[in-house]
């Protein structure tokens, strides 16, 4: 008896911190969804423009570390657009996806030059969706 009492009391606790974690999480309103993901798009965009601005003093390795603040920075934008109606980033992480790939196929012993060149027609294309998502959402 005593053995279902406890399973009792923690079945019972158990559905008390689910609720409350239910209660916690609860989603944005439309207008913090909004926020959020033109924070999100904002990030993007200055991680973008970081790779952009490589220079004569900037690496490989550094341009693919650049590359991999994009990647997590459209992760971002992707949680984020998920509360948002009518936040569709196919057409940004078809860029960023591209942009990727061709960073992974540069070559260690690449020069900067090659690097930049190679990457440049995909970096055109992120930029370009993610001008088309931030200003269909009209953010600033």
């Amino acid at each position: 008896m005593r053995e279902k009492s406890i399973v009792a009391i923690a079945v019972a606790l158990l559905l008390a911190v689910s609720a409350l974690f239910l209660a916690c999480s609860s989603s944005p309103s439309p207008q913090e969804a909004k926020a959020n993901f033109c924070t999100s798009l904002d990030n993007l965009h200055q991680n973008v423009s970081a790779l952009q601005a490589v220079g004569s003093g900037t690496s490989v390795d550094q341009v693919k570390s650049d590359a991999d603040n994009v990647r997590s920075s459209f992760q971002d934008v992707r949680k984020t657009a998920a509360d948002v109606n009518g936040a569709n980033t196919d057409s940004l992480q078809s860029a960023v996806n591209d942009l990727q790939s061709a960073i992974s196929d540069l070559s260690g012993s690449a020069t900067l030059a090659q690097a930049v060149s190679s990457i440049q027609t995909q970096l055109t294309a992120v930029a370009d969706a993610w001008q088309q998502l931030s200003t269909s959402f009209q953010c600033s």
